[in-house]
């Protein structure tokens, strides 16, 4: 089945389809390539890159809202096929990125907050003692140069969740 092409609206030179083929101004099916990132990209002209699922998103799916980004519902990120995008804001693509394990939060030392390494965090839980001079909250906090609440919520499981 040939499906309709339909104006890029980047560059009115070039078309996209439902799938997201690209023809170019001599009407041939453009190869394309898939950037680091693995999104499947084009070029439009004029150094102009574009990435295929925006090229459709565009072309085939109003955006009353005027969401900013394109989601791929099943997570493929070569699955352009019109039926497999929404548009949606970034917060709405980041929540779908988590909720389908397609993104992992760091935790633990391999978060970019970190303070303290993983054998500190075991070390504070082996050795805290409630109000202990040297053991309790204060001692710990000081000794590991963090504040008794920072203490506190690792021993409660807040911060540093236990294996």
């Amino acid at each position: 089945m040939i499906s309709e092409f339909r104006t890029c609206i980047k560059n009115p030179k070039y078309s996209v389809n439902s799938t997201g083929q690209v023809i170019g101004p001599r009407r041939k099916l453009l190869k394309g390539f898939i950037h680091p990132q693995g999104y499947k990209h084009y070029f439009l002209g004029n150094g102009d890159c574009s990435k295929a699922h925006r090229l459709v998103a565009q072309a085939f799916i109003p955006n009353p809202e005027n969401k900013p980004e394109v989601n791929h519902i099943n997570g493929d990120k070569l699955d352009n096929r019109v039926e497999n995008l929404e548009w949606v804001t970034h917060l709405e693509n980041m929540q779908h990125a988590r909720r389908t394990g397609l993104q992992v939060l760091p935790s633990g030392e391999q978060s970019r907050r970190a303070i303290l390494s993983q054998a500190q965090v075991d070390e504070i839980r082996q050795t805290y003692i409630k109000r202990h001079t040297q053991y309790g909250q204060t001692g710990l906090g000081k000794k590991f140069g963090v504040t008794n609440s920072c203490i506190w919520r690792i021993i409660n499981g807040n911060n540093w969740m236990t294996s």
